[in-house]
């Protein structure tokens, strides 16, 4: 019994002093979460997440690759500085009848009377994406925010999107405004 005893106290010391050991070189922290949160909506859809959201000191917290990338947001992971990058993409996401896009990497809020026309122009390289207001369009290459086609008033249609525009190339001619 004295064996016995003298056993357990061993091992009770040991796992008390080496598990604290271990606890204090986490830099985690122990916290309650409530399950609570019975869905995630985006742009008038339910995501559909692998991994539930919960709530935590009063804030959801959500996974951030799934609802990222529900968004047409590209996700990554910067290892050196521990930190998760969001880009818009590759900028021809799903934008029919949305008021949102993406030109070199920035999100954009179109105007209530420009439209998202069209994705693609077939045979134009790279992939641009066609605007219209009114009679007037625009089709610029979301990545590098290049003006490929335009119409003729196109320029001064589309003045909005000067920040993001880094040139136009229109009839094969280079120009930089």
């Amino acid at each position: 019994m004295r064996r016995w005893k003298i056993g357990f106290l061993c091992v009770t010391g040991g796992l008390l002093l080496f598990g604290s050991g271990v606890l204090a070189g986490t830099s985690g922290a122990f916290i309650e979460v409530y399950y609570s949160v019975r869905g995630i909506e985006a742009k008038g859809k339910k995501l559909d997440l692998s991994d539930k959201p919960f709530i935590y000191n009063g804030t959801v917290y959500a996974p951030v690759r799934s609802v990222a990338e529900h968004l047409g947001q590209k996700v990554v992971w910067d290892e050196a500085y521990r930190t998760v990058e969001l880009h818009c993409g590759d900028g021809i996401q799903p934008y029919r009848n949305s008021r949102e896009i993406c030109i070199r990497d920035r999100n954009v809020i179109l105007p209530e009377d420009v439209f998202v026309m069209g994705e693609a122009i077939e045979g134009a390289w790279p992939i641009s994406l066609v605007l219209n207001r009114g009679e007037e369009f625009i089709a610029i290459q979301p990545q590098s925010g290049v003006v490929f086609h335009a119409s003729e008033h196109g320029k001064e249609a589309f003045e909005f999107l000067l920040p993001y525009i880094t040139a136009y190339f229109i009839d094969q001619v280079w120009s930089v405004e």
